[in-house]
Protein backbone atom coordinates (compact mmCIF):
# COMPACT_ATOMS: atom_id res chain seq x y z
CA UNK A 1 0.00 0.00 0.00
CA UNK A 2 1.53 3.36 -0.99
CA UNK A 3 2.24 5.88 1.74
CA UNK A 4 0.15 9.02 1.88
CA UNK A 5 2.18 12.10 0.99
CA UNK A 6 2.54 14.69 3.77
CA UNK A 7 1.03 18.06 3.03
CA UNK A 8 3.09 20.10 5.52
CA UNK A 9 6.77 20.33 6.21
CA UNK A 10 8.26 20.46 9.69
CA UNK A 11 9.09 24.15 9.31
CA UNK A 12 5.44 24.93 8.56
CA UNK A 13 4.23 23.69 11.94
CA UNK A 14 3.76 25.83 15.06
CA UNK A 15 6.40 25.45 17.77
CA UNK A 16 5.31 24.38 21.27
CA UNK A 17 6.36 26.75 24.04
CA UNK A 18 7.75 25.30 27.25
CA UNK A 19 4.95 24.97 29.86
CA UNK A 20 5.14 26.66 33.25
CA UNK A 21 6.37 24.46 36.05
CA UNK A 22 3.51 23.03 38.07
CA UNK A 23 5.56 22.59 41.22
CA UNK A 24 4.22 24.64 44.08
CA UNK A 25 0.79 25.13 42.54
CA UNK A 26 -1.88 23.98 44.94
CA UNK A 27 -4.59 21.83 43.42
CA UNK A 28 -7.20 19.21 44.14
CA UNK A 29 -7.89 16.56 41.53
CA UNK A 30 -10.83 14.15 41.34
CA UNK A 31 -10.12 11.25 38.99
CA UNK A 32 -12.39 8.84 37.13
CA UNK A 33 -12.10 6.24 39.90
CA UNK A 34 -13.43 8.70 42.49
CA UNK A 35 -10.04 9.26 44.12
CA UNK A 36 -9.19 12.76 45.31
CA UNK A 37 -5.59 13.92 45.49
CA UNK A 38 -4.49 17.13 47.19
CA UNK A 39 -1.27 19.07 46.91
CA UNK A 40 1.03 18.73 49.89
CA UNK A 41 0.79 22.46 50.66
CA UNK A 42 -2.95 22.06 51.32
CA UNK A 43 -2.43 18.97 53.49
CA UNK A 44 0.32 20.75 55.41
CA UNK A 45 -1.85 23.81 56.12
CA UNK A 46 -4.66 21.60 57.46
CA UNK A 47 -2.17 19.68 59.60
CA UNK A 48 -0.72 22.92 60.99
CA UNK A 49 -4.21 24.16 61.89
CA UNK A 50 -5.02 21.02 63.89
CA UNK A 51 -3.49 17.61 64.34
CA UNK A 52 -6.84 15.87 63.79
CA UNK A 53 -6.76 17.00 60.14
CA UNK A 54 -10.24 18.51 60.34
CA UNK A 55 -11.53 21.24 58.07
CA UNK A 56 -14.78 22.77 56.92
CA UNK A 57 -15.10 21.69 53.26
CA UNK A 58 -17.76 23.41 51.11
CA UNK A 59 -18.83 23.72 47.48
CA UNK A 60 -21.05 25.94 45.36
CA UNK A 61 -24.34 24.52 44.10
CA UNK A 62 -22.84 23.86 40.66
CA UNK A 63 -19.56 22.49 42.12
CA UNK A 64 -17.50 25.04 40.18
CA UNK A 65 -16.14 26.53 43.40
CA UNK A 66 -14.82 24.76 46.48
CA UNK A 67 -13.47 26.14 49.76
CA UNK A 68 -11.55 24.55 52.59
CA UNK A 69 -11.27 26.24 55.98
CA UNK A 70 -8.74 24.36 58.13
CA UNK A 71 -9.59 24.09 61.83
CA UNK A 72 -11.16 22.11 64.65
CA UNK A 73 -14.64 23.49 63.80
CA UNK A 74 -14.72 21.42 60.62
CA UNK A 75 -16.30 18.02 60.37
CA UNK A 76 -14.47 16.80 57.28
CA UNK A 77 -11.39 14.72 58.09
CA UNK A 78 -8.64 15.06 55.50
CA UNK A 79 -6.05 12.29 55.07
CA UNK A 80 -2.42 13.03 55.90
CA UNK A 81 -1.44 11.32 52.65
CA UNK A 82 -3.46 13.77 50.55
CA UNK A 83 -5.37 10.87 48.93
CA UNK A 84 -9.00 9.99 49.63
CA UNK A 85 -11.74 7.89 48.02
CA UNK A 86 -14.75 10.11 47.33
CA UNK A 87 -17.00 8.26 44.90
CA UNK A 88 -20.06 10.34 45.84
CA UNK A 89 -18.31 13.48 44.54
CA UNK A 90 -17.41 11.66 41.32
CA UNK A 91 -21.01 10.61 40.75
CA UNK A 92 -22.32 14.12 41.38
CA UNK A 93 -19.80 15.60 38.93
CA UNK A 94 -20.84 13.07 36.28
CA UNK A 95 -24.54 13.79 36.81
CA UNK A 96 -23.82 17.51 36.41
CA UNK A 97 -22.12 16.73 33.09
CA UNK A 98 -18.53 17.53 34.04
CA UNK A 99 -15.67 15.62 32.44
CA UNK A 100 -13.26 13.76 34.69
CA UNK A 101 -10.62 14.15 35.88
CA UNK A 102 -11.81 17.38 37.53
CA UNK A 103 -9.07 19.77 38.62
CA UNK A 104 -9.42 22.70 41.00
CA UNK A 105 -6.50 25.12 41.24
CA UNK A 106 -6.44 26.36 44.80
CA UNK A 107 -5.36 29.71 46.22
CA UNK A 108 -4.98 30.71 49.84
CA UNK A 109 -7.15 33.67 50.88
CA UNK A 110 -5.19 35.05 53.84
CA UNK A 111 -7.97 37.47 54.80
CA UNK A 112 -10.66 34.79 55.07
CA UNK A 113 -8.16 32.06 56.02
CA UNK A 114 -9.60 29.62 53.47
CA UNK A 115 -8.38 27.70 50.44
CA UNK A 116 -10.44 28.69 47.39
CA UNK A 117 -10.54 26.52 44.28
CA UNK A 118 -12.17 26.98 40.92
CA UNK A 119 -12.99 24.08 38.62
CA UNK A 120 -10.86 24.11 35.49
CA UNK A 121 -13.20 23.63 32.57
CA UNK A 122 -12.25 20.91 30.12
CA UNK A 123 -13.79 21.27 26.68
CA UNK A 124 -14.45 18.49 24.23
CA UNK A 125 -11.81 18.13 21.55
CA UNK A 126 -12.57 20.31 18.53
CA UNK A 127 -13.34 18.74 15.18
CA UNK A 128 -10.66 19.78 12.69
Amino acid sequence: MPKKKRILKFEDLIRFSMPERGIGKAKIKLNMAGEVSMSSVIVRSISEANENMLADFRHSEDYKLIMIKPGENGDFKFPRTGLKKFKEWKEIMRKLGYLLPAVYYMEWDSEEKVWVGELQEVAEAPVI
